[in-house]
């Protein structure tokens, strides 16, 4: 974060106070409304997004035998014009629970990303309709997130969000 931009963070965190108003955004949080994700847990090996994407797709496909599917998005430039494609904001991951549950997993690597504007709207969207939607840096870390969730398949909270290292 550059000194101008931390100086307008101030700026508009005193300015918010003296309207009574919560802060707009602090340091943690860039001018895109983009916040960084760390790990829930200690990661030993980090891997590239790749393949902690790879990964989770095959534990959730073999050992939980849910329907998961890899969802792409995202924007080109074609003919003098910007073009979007899939669901903006939706997970990586996104699929079905055996009972029936939608749910969507954002994949970052494993030392930690950002989750975009778009992503944190589309979480907060799935979760009020009783979806899950997980911000994940391993594997590892999205069975620790599960095992909560779901008593023998049946889904134990309603509209859990988890988002890494803290909730929306």
């Amino acid at each position: 974060m550059t000194k101008r931009q931390k100086f307008n963070d101030l700026a508009d965190v005193v300015t918010c106070l003296r309207r009574g108003e919560p802060p707009r955004r602090l340091g943690h949080r860039s001018k895109d409304g983009s916040r960084p994700t760390k790990p829930t847990m200690l990661i030993l090996n980090p891997k590239p997004e790749s393949e902690v994407l790879k990964d989770c797709l095959e534990h959730l496909r073999l050992k939980r035998r849910w329907m998961a599917n890899r969802q792409n998005n995202g924007k080109f430039f074609t003919n003098g014009s910007w073009h979007t494609y899939g669901i903006i904001g939706s997970g990586d991951i996104i699929g079905c629970t055996r009972s029936g549950r939608h749910f969507e997993i954002e994949c970052k690597k494993g030392a930690g990303g950002r989750q975009s504007q778009e992503q944190q709207d589309r979480q907060r969207e799935v979760c009020a309709h009783g979806g899950i939607y997980l911000v994940v840096h391993d594997v590892i870390e999205l069975e620790h997130l599960l095992e909560g969730l779901y008593d023998a398949g049946e889904p134990v909270l309603a509209g859990f969000v988890g988002t890494g290292s803290d909730s929306l």
